[in-house]
């Protein structure tokens, strides 16, 4: 029995050796005391939570959150001139910098999936999202369940891309689903009459509402599809670069430096037009500050 246990540690190492840094291969904390710089992957569009300022600076709820982990990361590191530089992504390529070691940390509008940890390791969940329909003031329709027949503009590489199309199959909806880069892709699509509707998280298409010439001419509308948790996205098999950052955000959840923080971005009138979304802080996000964890989406 001794030997058949043995030989069952044997065959599981290999699996275990292959989900931690490979042998040799420096942690990422290491890897940024050697170059002396942290480098934060951020969404250029992603209105509240990582766009770009009137001056063309990072800016948003998700970037002051990976500032406060470049920050803790300083101080493990005993490091104070330690570099920041920001480097921007997108949904088709903020995973592949990850895993090719380009950036860091990505803090923006990433869902953490079941499917993405098998690659990535993700942080605790900092805001949890509903998932709506935009449309346009002037539209009959009211939810998700009108769009059969309808043209759907969705974000190309995203869960919600997966879910729509899931969900349009299953009941037979006839929806033509119209790719974009992102979001405000989809707006302006929605504003130009090119689609008949946006599907994606509601603060996000209240950000990009707020910041068009005229915001009252869209609505978002219908309940949620879909709840997704957001994560910063990490390097897998680095457990004590994980815990820095799962221990940075716990500590900001606790201290109510996480709730400021939502109200600065989802409920104060933000730039460039300084215009409110009006967007409480929900149930589940609230939650998810009570008890910090990684869960993936359901």
């Amino acid at each position: 029995m001794v030997r058949g246990l043995i030989v069952s540690l044997l065959v599981l190492l290999p699996a275990a050796a292959s989900a931690q840094q490979s042998a040799g291969e420096p942690s990422r904390l290491e890897r940024v005391a050697a170059t002396g710089q942290f480098v934060i992957g951020h969404r250029e569009s992603a209105v509240p939570f990582a766009y770009l300022d009137p001056a063309q600076q990072p800016v948003g709820y998700a970037v002051d959150i990976a500032r406060q982990v470049y920050a803790a990361v300083k101080t493990r590191l005993g490091k104070t001139d330690l570099g920041l530089r920001f480097n921007a992504v997108t949904p088709t390529t903020r995973l592949p910098l990850m895993k090719t070691r380009v950036i860091d940390i990505e803090c923006g509008v990433t869902t953490n999936t079941a499917q993405r940890q098998q690659q990535l390791a993700f942080s605790s969940t900092y805001y949890v999202d509903a998932v709506r329909v935009a449309v346009r003031a002037d539209s009959p329709l009211t939810g998700f369940g009108d769009l059969a027949g309808k043209r759907v503009a969705v974000v190309r590489d995203s869960t919600i891309a997966a879910q729509v199309e899931r969900v349009a199959a299953e009941k037979k909806m006839g929806l033509t689903m119209v790719a974009v880069p992102t979001e405000l892709h989809g707006m302006h699509a929605l504003e130009d009459g090119r689609v008949d509707a946006v599907v994606a998280p509601t603060a996000l298409l209240l950000g990009q509402i707020s910041r068009s010439a005229n915001p009252a001419r869209f609505k978002v509308v219908g309940d949620p599809l879909l709840m997704q948790p957001y994560a910063c996205v990490l390097p897998k098999g680095d457990p004590e670069y994980k815990q820095l950052v799962d221990a940075t955000l716990a500590e900001m959840m606790r201290s109510g430096e996480m709730a400021k923080l939502h109200a600065k971005w989802f409920e104060a009138p933000i730039p460039p037009y300084r215009r409110a979304l009006d967007l409480p802080l929900n149930d589940a996000t609230r939650t998810a500050f009570a008890s910090p964890n990684d869960r993936p989406l359901q």
